[in-house]
């Protein structure tokens, strides 16, 4: 009976790892394989990533250390520091625009994004309250900051989709199609075609 459980357990897990490798495309992109989306990931190699996840979140990461070690928010003051912060991330204008759909702009604009998060983060760390305080207000402010940004990207993406001959139609969507190649490969349900059937379902 062990043995039969740690055998269904195996299956279990190697379905899932399975699954994952099936989505990666997406995983790595985090949207459709579409040229509506091109703007939205850069190439390396035969892989599509998000430009956002991997322009925006490795420049905040390296300005934080750069910034920390060159000690330039100490220099610059805390309300310089937060100045700059709003500057730099003003350019998130550029999306609504429709000055974005250049990658090279958007590149651009996740950079100075990223950098304008930097020093968001320093301005925070450096008011003078307890470390507790200033935690608390570290993990609202980039929350909520995320909890938006991921928002209206989310809103785009759909809005985007409506806009299409496929919209709701995933299965059929040609930005979805590698995936569903894979996932006949590995001999899976089609996750897309589940969610319409349960769809149908609901509405019936």
């Amino acid at each position: 009976m062990l043995r039969e459980n740690e055998i269904m357990e195996e299956n279990k897990s190697r379905k899932w790892r399975s699954y994952l490798r099936s989505l990666g495309p997406l995983l790595l992109s985090h949207h459709p394989i579409c040229d509506e989306f091109n703007s939205h990931f850069i190439k390396v190699g035969k892989i599509k990533l998000c430009v956002g996840c991997f322009i925006g979140y490795p420049t905040v990461i390296i300005g934080i250390i750069l910034l920390g070690a060159f000690k330039l928010p100490a220099l610059l003051g805390s309300e310089l520091v937060l100045m700059i912060a709003f500057i730099l991330m003003s350019t998130f204008i550029l999306t609504p625009l429709n000055l974005t759909r250049l990658l090279s702009v958007k590149i651009l604009q996740k950079i100075l994004i990223g950098l304008g998060s930097c020093f968001l983060f320093y301005y925070i760390w450096m008011l003078p309250n307890p470390f507790l305080i200033n935690f608390v207000l570290f993990l609202i402010s980039f929350g909520a900051l995320s909890a938006l940004l991921n928002l209206y990207h989310f809103l785009g993406i759909h809005s985007t989709c409506k806009k299409c001959s496929f919209a709701g139609e995933w299965e059929n969507c040609p930005g979805f199609k590698e995936i569903n190649i894979r996932l006949d490969k590995n001999g899976l349900d089609h996750v897309f075609n589940l969610s319409l059937k349960k769809k149908k379902l609901d509405t019936e």
